[in-house]
């Protein structure tokens, strides 16, 4: 019997593992990935934390819209409580406006125009019964003006852009406007002096 020993091949075992450079690669172009996602996700979250916020502030906004509405459309009188020099207001520390809107009764809401808010704030007598704010964007302002023609009286609310504060760029203004007594145009009158006699 003759055995003969075995001799080492000339062939290339297969490699079973990844070498150092490879692996260096896969983790450089890993960690490149995992950061654009960090990156994006925080993103998404500024925006939606954004997006919140001014939906939030576009309800606070419609609400009173609403509110503003409602009371002039059922107002007999429409009037301002002060009327304050424009020097005065633009200070931080100037003095608010204000109009009162005269309800059926004795009845009234005043509404009290400051920097960062409108008050609104109902009186049964000169008793307060209830009382809203409305916190305004940041950067902006509330003015109330009236305009008259010879068949009504408009009162429109105005939110613009403060001119003591850089307002954020998206800051349009916004106007809500409403007739006075519009809810009272077909009323019959319930006195003698209502009626004109």
């Amino acid at each position: 019997m003759n055995v003969r020993p075995r001799l080492p091949s000339r062939r290339r075992a297969a490699r079973t593992g990844f070498s150092l450079v490879e692996l260096l690669v896969v983790i450089a172009v890993g960690s490149v990935v995992m950061g654009i996602a960090v990156g994006l996700t925080l993103v998404v979250f500024q925006v939606q934390k954004r997006c919140e916020a001014q939906q939030g502030q576009l309800a606070v906004l419609g609400r009173l819209a609403e509110q503003f509405r409602r009371d002039v459309h059922a107002a007999t009188v429409v009037r301002p409580l002060n009327q304050p020099d424009r020097k005065a207001t633009d200070e931080e520390s100037g003095p608010e406006t204000g109009w009162e809107i005269q309800l059926q009764g004795d009845r009234a809401v005043r509404y009290r125009l400051g920097r960062n808010a409108v008050e609104r704030v109902e009186l049964a007598g000169s008793r307060p019964t209830t009382r809203e704010s409305y916190r305004l964007p940041a950067g902006a302002e509330a003015l109330v003006e009236t305009e008259e023609d010879d068949s009504e009286t408009l009162v429109s609310l105005l939110v613009v852009r403060s001119g003591a504060r850089r307002a954020p760029v998206g800051l349009r203004e916004l106007r809500i406007v409403a007739a006075v007594g519009r809810d009272l145009r077909f009323r019959q009158p319930t006195s003698r002096a209502e009626a004109g006699e």
